[in-house]
């Protein structure tokens, strides 16, 4: 009897154990995906836990609301479209992005003023399409696999992968293009004007192994920036034709790494007027090797020239991409090493007559000294990216070029000075985040390569040190003869 009690009681623990595997199992099964359509009136989250979220229909967000999509979710359009008249927040994260599939059609449409709020980051996007029609959403950190078709508006796609598919098409546009990587694709970017200036900003991109690296028909409202971008191992690195209306206000088009295109690095077509290139990099400095990898006058009569004089002589150290980025492509530019070309500058205010600070970060908290001489400020820019300062500095508040040094964060950093007629120009690199600058020209510089402020301070610390440590032996000798 005691062995069947026993026999039955794990027979028990057997069918229990059944019991809950089963039952786990058929709680998976049962937990089934979300599905969604029609219109969102009210603020809404998607959560993880109700996740995978499948669109049974066409779904809007109404202006005013906000849609919120949790890290981890997945989102099925199961070919369906969102359209976004409110605000859609979709921010992931590095370990938890967010899915957003399609299988064929627009997925996501982006309407008006409205829509401008809108974030998308750290997200997988497997879509077909995605529309911005007069709105300014921004799409950070992620992976496309979709073209974005953009018309009005300055949305901002930052720090992206765009990864087969066809890139970016813009029209009448002041996006701003920065810091993405495009490969595999079509086309990287397709730029236009048909009715409206627009100047986009085309700037920090890895253009590598598509088809077609950037093309654009020129227009008589179309002035688009592209500058410190490497624009290597395409079929074609960039292409201009004439465009829409008369008069043809040219692309600004310098400091790029255009190199190692397999056709031509740059073509023209169907466009009788010049086209100026200057200050970029070709990837050699012989004249007959950049000519070649050019199609313009020189080739069709009825073309323009393509001005490439003067050209650098090294790559830009802004345009040479993160080996990080570089790490996910088989076919990698090949870069030179040491370059010294200076990037092009964007401006920022006049503080003095003495000094301004030109920078593609953002530049805060500026402050100068006048008695030591010393500046001060602080830069900051998107994370992974490469940030730069050319401080031109009047030779009245500094005026010997031997003692400016460079501290970033207090360490004291590679500099370039140059003499102009009445200032130094001193240029500058390092990796974004939030950094503290100091530009200093004390007259007396520490063997350790500190400032003299530095060795002051240290100075005053030894001496109290000192003086302790001198009331500590006197007390404790006093001491001792009690």
């Amino acid at each position: 009897m005691l062995k069947r009690a026993k026999a039955v009681k794990m027979l028990l623990v057997v069918f229990l154990i059944i019991s809950v595997v089963l039952s786990g199992l058929a709680n998976v099964s049962a937990q089934a995906s979300t599905s969604v359509s029609g219109i969102i009136v009210k603020d809404i989250t998607w959560t993880k836990a109700t996740s995978p979220y499948v669109l049974t229909g066409a779904l809007g967000i109404l202006g005013g609301v906000t849609l919120t999509i949790e890290p981890g979710v997945i989102v099925d359009f199961a070919g369906n479209y969102m359209q976004v008249n409110g605000t859609l927040n979709a921010r992931g994260t590095n370990t938890e992005p967010i899915q957003l599939t399609n299988h064929g059609g627009v997925a996501v449409i982006f309407n008006g003023d409205t829509a401008s709020n809108s974030v998308i980051e750290n997200a997988n996007l497997n879509l077909a399409d995605i529309t911005i029609e007069g709105a300014s959403p921004k799409f950070i950190n992620s992976v496309l696999n979709c073209r974005i078709s953009i018309s009005e508006g300055a949305p901002q796609i930052i720090n992206n992968k765009f990864i087969t598919g066809d890139g970016l098409v813009l029209y009448d546009s002041n996006a701003t293009i920065a810091g993405n990587v495009f490969s595999r694709t079509s086309q990287a970017i397709y730029v236009g004007s048909s009715q409206f200036y627009s100047s986009p900003l085309i700037a920090g991109n890895l253009i590598v192994d598509n088809t077609y690296g950037i093309l654009m028909p020129c227009s008589a409202t179309f002035n688009p920036i592209i500058q410190n971008n490497t624009i290597a191992n395409n079929t074609e690195g960039i292409g201009i034709w004439r465009g829409y209306g008369s008069g043809v206000p040219l692309p600004t088009i310098s400091y790029n790494n255009i190199y190692g295109n397999r056709d031509y690095n740059f073509r023209l077509t169907n466009i009788g007027v010049n086209v100026d290139a200057t200050y970029n990099w070709w990837g050699t400095s012989d004249e007959g090797t950049i000519t070649a990898s050019i199609f313009d006058f020189k080739k069709d009569f009825s073309l323009g020239n393509v001005t490439f004089k003067p050209f650098l002589t090294e790559p830009n150290p802004q345009a040479i991409p993160d080996t990080v980025l570089l790490s996910d492509f088989t076919d990698k530019p090949q870069i030179a090493p040491n370059p010294t070309a200076e990037p092009s500058p964007t401006p920022t205010p006049d503080y003095s007559n003495n000094f301004n600070i030109e920078s593609n970060s953002t530049v805060t908290a500026f402050a100068f000294n006048s008695s030591i001489p010393e500046i001060t400020f602080t830069v900051s820019g998107i994370t992974g990216t490469a940030g730069y300062v050319k401080a031109t500095i009047s030779k009245n508040f500094m005026s010997n070029a031997d003692n400016i040094r460079v501290y970033l964060d207090g360490i004291q950093t590679d500099c370039t000075i140059k003499s102009n007629d009445n200032s130094w120009v001193v240029l500058f690199t390092y990796h974004h985040s939030n950094h503290h600058i100091t530009i200093s020209a004390a007259d007396s510089i520490g063997a350790w390569g500190f400032p003299s402020w530095v060795g002051q301070i240290t100075a005053t610390i030894l001496a109290a040190v000192f003086i302790i440590a001198t009331i500590l032996v006197v007390w404790l000798r006093r001491k001792t003869r009690q």
